[in-house]
């Protein structure tokens, strides 16, 4: 029988990946063979991370990370070739030291989150306020024809034009984008966008102006929502390839959801003809379940859609009869439809009319 280190390497890299998350292994396997050394590093270095911060024990400690790594990658270009997902922290007023931002070409994520002083009233770092070294690295990345996924946190100012034409995944929390009047609106071929909350009309508008960037391409749509009033200006019109849509209500009074829960049925849904996924996720409120069931089975424009309704756990487990028998008779009849509670299904009924039942425990 062949020893493992004369396996074939599809065989190494399918048990080494088992090992993904278990570093201090996985740096061990480097040392057994020469044929486990590549895999290995590939999965070390494929996600990397470091914070450049301001306080003066953490910028130290931080910066030694950054020049380490930096040295490494100089050495060994191809450890640069592996990293696929990069995660930075930035706090303001902190040093940076970029160099290393350069070195990674094949980079498809990147997330960049930012810690602005307690004492400000909003929870965000100003673009311009960024060391020039460090807007420019992330500008440099930003521009990687193989970048595909960003998550940005707590910037505000954040020009559009940085956004290359390939992204595919967008993620923003406590972002503010900047689109120079001067410039032409980017085109991008984003699939999928995510808001972490939209608790402002500046955050709507931030919402709308990337609906108009992607408004070809986008796919799926999800954001949380502090203001359902805000929730009515938004125009889904430009985006005619939606085919998912979630939107979570975050610890908002029932009255005040269902107040403009069908105004946004009524008025932005029926703008989406090839939407084929509509999720409603009720955070820590306990709806009106009977207002929630006349306003989604009543929308005749949500015949062909399914619809997912996420309720607390705790929502579900107590008064789950009581909700699909009794203060829910439409929705359950109606096919195509699906109840969670934390995210867990607890039923459904198909679009043949099969209806399934899953115990919640």
């Amino acid at each position: 029988m062949p020893a493992l280190l004369d396996a074939p390497e599809d065989i190494i890299v399918t048990i080494l990946e088992e090992l993904r998350t278990d570093r201090p292994t996985l740096r061990a396997c480097t040392l057994v063979a020469r044929s486990f050394r590549s895999p290995c590093q590939r999965l070390l270095f494929s996600m990397i991370g470091f914070d450049y911060l301001q306080m003066e024990h953490s910028r130290m400690q931080s910066a030694r990370c950054v020049q380490r790594l930096h040295a490494v990658l100089i050495t060994n270009p191809l450890l640069g070739l592996f990293v696929r997902e990069l995660n930075l922290m930035y706090e303001f007023e902190a040093e940076a030291s970029t160099d290393v931002l350069r070195l990674l070409p094949r980079l498809r994520t990147l997330a960049v989150e930012t810690l602005a002083p307690r004492h400000w009233s909003k929870p965000s770092v100003p673009w311009e306020s960024f060391p020039p070294n460090l807007r420019s690295g992330i500008g440099h990345l930003m521009q990687l024809p193989s970048l595909e996924n960003v998550d940005l946190r707590g910037i505000s100012g954040f020009p559009v034009f940085h956004f290359p034409i390939q992204l595919r995944h967008l993620t923003l929390s406590r972002v503010q984008l900047h689109k120079s009047i001067a410039s032409a609106m980017p085109v991008i071929s984003l699939r999928s966008l995510r808001f972490k909350r939209l608790p402002t009309q500046s955050d709507i508008d931030n919402c709308q102006l990337v609906l108009q960037m992607a408004a070809n391409t986008l796919e799926r749509l999800q954001f949380s929502v502090g203001d359902p009033a805000l929730l009515v200006a938004l125009d889904l019109s430009p985006v005619k390839l939606l085919a998912t849509l979630k939107v979570v209500y975050v610890s908002i009074s029932s009255e005040f959801i269902l107040a403009h829960l069908r105004m946004f049925v009524d008025k932005s849904i029926p703008t989406v003809s090839a939407l084929r996924e509509f999720t409603l996720s009720f955070d820590s409120v306990n709806p009106d379940w009977s207002s929630v069931d006349r306003t989604l089975s009543g929308a005749a424009h949500l015949s062909g859609t399914h619809i997912h309704i996420h309720f607390p756990k705790y929502a579900v487990v107590d008064a789950l009869e009581r909700i699909l028998e009794a203060r829910m008779p439409r929705i359950v009849k109606r096919d195509g439809t699906s109840i969670y509670g934390n995210d867990e299904l607890v039923w459904t009924r198909c679009w043949n009319g099969k209806v399934r039942f899953v115990p919640v425990t």
